[in-house]
């Protein structure tokens, strides 16, 4: 027998070697061989209870269709990262060729907003946020985390809850609006001591999450109106001008829309503003809407703070029927009964107080209990209207005697003054916005539960009797041995 020697030994050392680099190398091109199938084509199952990261037809649809780039630039905190958020771009990205991402840290990168578009605010950008960008249209939609959480009425706790998670549906609407030709827009009236940017800026956000293109103008700066955008004229302190009034009146004989809001404390008179409202059938009514304390259903909180009743039309007729008709009017006007006797014009009322008086607020006392010339009854807090011109043409305008319905973030959250918001857009615009029928993942998993007493009673009785039932098939026998 031959014997084991040095040399012999070396060279099995040397084979085990180059085996082990061999299998190694061929586990890491394995590796890579699947990352990049991956990362081509997202072939990860998506195991979640939910299916958060798994899309549907229409964003498939949409990747599938999409003819030029748009390039996410997905912000956030080191160490913070959304990795169902990230797993979800991975998807879109394995999607189609025009879509890409990258990981991006302000901190590391603070001229990066810049960069991007020129149209960009720097204030609605931070860490922790998506910056949607189409290179074709130099458009972009920022997206937080807010916009990926959907919310439900709980009914027994009076409260809203996070019931679902919106990621696809966001992030499609958020690519269609940025390779969109064109977007529905709004505008927005300056130079009359309108409410300012600060104070719109939930209402700017709630637009603008649903596809809204907003932008300001200055008709003193020669900024022109464009009929197929509503103009909204907000809380104005300061009369229009003879010029402008003609300029806003040919917009509206032309088809344009108005959204107007007024406040109950503005006490200087405009005419010219108020001519325009006439056109409409508005007429403002000076005072206070003060409740009826003994209709305690038609106030929060204070008299002053009404909760109106909302009656159908055509703009409220969706909100009674799906029961989304709780709005909060901390302050509020109201107008004249709306006419009757203009074959042109049809005047609804959307919002009316309950049982309340008109408090005369010109003394500015804090004391606003009812004095016995205050008039009586129930107001109306808000009209919609159509008018027809000579020509056939039709403008629509609407009118609110409060705008903080609009303003408030707080009752964005926790009244329907969003769902208002939109509806009054919808029925005021030529255009409708991005808006995707894709319903949210669930964002709690459902637990186990067995409604039926008679499944729980029997379940209650056959468990233990199916031990017992074990025990004694295991016993028995032993006890014979």
């Amino acid at each position: 027998m031959k014997k084991f020697s040095l040399s012999d030994k070396g060279k099995l050392g040397g084979v085990s070697v180059i085996s082990v680099t061999l299998v190694l190398a061929a586990a890491m091109l394995l590796v890579a061989g699947f990352d990049a199938l991956e990362n081509r084509f997202a072939l990860r199952i998506d195991h979640s209870f939910n299916g958060v990261t798994t899309t549907g037809q229409e964003t498939e649809r949409i990747l599938r269709d999409l003819d030029s780039d748009v390039h996410v630039y997905a912000l956030f905190s080191p160490g913070q990262e959304d990795e169902t958020l990230i797993s979800i771009l991975d998807r879109y990205a394995a999607a189609s060729p025009h879509f890409s991402y990258s990981l991006e840290n302000l901190a590391k990168n603070p001229t990066l907003v810049r960069s991007i578009s020129s149209s960009l605010d720097d204030a609605s950008v931070s860490n922790d946020c998506l910056i949607v960008y189409g290179k074709a249209s130099d458009r972009s939609r920022i997206l937080n985390m807010t916009d990926y959480l959907s919310q439900s009425y709980d009914m027994e706790n009076g409260s809203y809850y996070v019931s679902g998670l919106d990621y696809e549906r966001r992030l499609s609407e958020a690519i269609l609006f940025v390779t969109a030709p064109e977007v529905p827009a709004i505008q927005l009236l300056s130079g009359h001591g309108e409410l300012t940017e600060d104070t719109l800026t939930p209402m700017k956000e709630m637009l603008e999450s649903y596809n809204y293109s907003i932008r300001s103008v200055d008709l003193l700066r020669g900024d022109s109106l464009q009929t197929d955008s509503p103009l909204m004229i907000l809380s104005p302190i300061k009369d229009l001008s003879e010029a402008q009034l003609r300029q806003v009146d040919a917009f509206a004989r032309a088809g344009g829309s108005l959204f107007i809001t007024m406040d109950f404390s503005l006490a200087d008179e405009l005419p010219n503003f108020n001519s325009l409202l006439l056109n409409y059938g508005f007429v403002p009514r000076k005072g206070l809407v003060v409740a009826d304390q003994e209709e305690v259903e038609s106030y929060y909180s204070s008299p002053a703070v009404l909760l109106p009743y909302m009656e159908v039309a055509e703009v409220t007729a969706s909100l009674i029927a799906q029961k989304q008709t709780t709005l909060i009017l901390a302050g509020a006007m109201s107008f004249e009964e709306p006419p009757t006797n203009d074959s042109f014009l049809s005047v609804n009322v959307l919002l009316r107080s309950g049982k309340a008086y008109l408090r005369d607020t010109a003394d500015n006392a804090d004391d606003i209990s009812q004095k016995a010339t205050d008039p009586t009854g129930t107001f109306p807090l808000a009209l919609s209207a159509e008018r027809a011109f000579d020509d056939g043409t039709r403008s629509k305008a609407f009118i609110i005697g409060n705008s903080s319905v609009f303003t408030d973030s707080w009752l964005y959250q926790n009244t329907y003054s969003g769902e208002f918001l939109l509806s009054l857009v919808s029925y005021l615009s030529t255009s409708s916005p991005v808006s995707l029928s894709i319903q949210p993942k669930a964002a709690v998993r459902a637990p186990l539960r067995m409604d039926s007493p008679a499944v729980n009673y029997t379940v209650l009785i056959l468990l233990p009797m199916a031990v017992i039932a074990a025990g004694i098939l295991v016993l028995v026998p032993r006890r014979r041995r």
